[in-house]
């Protein structure tokens, strides 16, 4: 019997593996090239969003400049510190000279009457115990003389305010809210000088109040300006709070911190303010 061999068909894999070896070395500058671009695409991203990022940060908000408005008025003055003026200088009426019996006559005195020396007894005919309480009687007086003038003084106050004694206390409040409203006028007429009404809002016919609170310390220096009554529009705000901040010499020293309110008014291209 003749024996047959069996012949099995090559397998495929033996033939494909040079094939894959020439792909593959053909498409890897391609691939390279592509793998370039993408990191090169992803640097590209990467500095975009970083430089969204520092702008974004750096950026100022335009959300202050909505808190920023004043109106002009001074800062009051404080009851509690009012009395501190009377107690410094209290009133003091002067003591009185207090002299001997004998060396006081009274006029009706000047034509003797013999009856009458007859009853009442000479000075040198009192009694020695006298003079020691005349002495008491003064010192009493001289102690509670001060206190009692004090509580006059008090006690008038209210009622007698046109009287000499209230005089001092007046001039001395005076003389302190002076500074206050030197103060003051001169932020106004400073503000009223620089304002201008913004071109864009006066073609657009923009109009609004902008209520503006100006903070000026003791040297007379604006520290800060805030919007406290917007008027509706970023452009007017702006204006208000530019103009107030924008003072570079400081005013009169009010001698204490102090909070001006003002009220600017932009209407049919006037500037007003209260």
């Amino acid at each position: 019997m003749e024996r047959r061999w069996m012949t099995f068909p090559r397998p495929l894999f033996f033939d494909t593996v040079p094939l894959m070896r020439l792909k593959a070395r053909s498409l890897w500058p391609s691939a390279t090239l592509l793998s370039i671009l993408f990191h090169l695409c992803l640097l590209f991203v990467a500095d975009w969003l970083i430089r969204e990022r520092r702008a974004e940060y750096y950026s100022p908000a335009p959300r202050q400049t909505e808190r920023l408005v004043a109106r002009l008025v001074p800062s009051r003055v404080e009851p509690s510190q009012a009395p501190a003026y009377r107690a410094e200088t209290p009133f003091r009426a002067p003591a009185p000279e207090h002299k001997p019996v004998a060396a006081q006559p009274n006029s009706h005195d000047a034509v003797p009457n013999p009856i009458q020396n007859q009853l009442e007894p000479s000075a040198s005919t009192l009694p020695v115990a006298a003079a020691p309480a005349a002495a008491t009687v003064s010192a009493i007086a001289e102690t509670l003389l001060p206190l009692v003038s004090a509580e006059l003084l008090t006690a008038s106050e209210g009622a007698n305010r046109g009287s000499p004694l209230s005089e001092p206390t007046v001039a001395a409040q005076s003389s302190r809210l002076d500074p206050l409203m030197t103060s003051a006028l001169a932020f106004k007429d400073y503000l009223i000088g620089c304002l201008i009404y913004p071109s864009a809002a006066l073609r657009r016919g923009i109009s609004g109040s902008v209520g503006l609170a100006v903070f000026m310390d003791k040297n007379g220096s604006i520290a800060a300006a805030i919007v406290r009554q917007s008027s509706g529009s970023r452009l007017l705000d702006g204006t208000a709070v530019a103009a107030a901040l924008s003072a570079s010499q400081p005013f009169p020293a009010p001698e204490h911190d102090l909070e001006l309110i003002v009220q600017v008014v932009f209407a049919a291209g006037t500037i007003k303010l209260f």
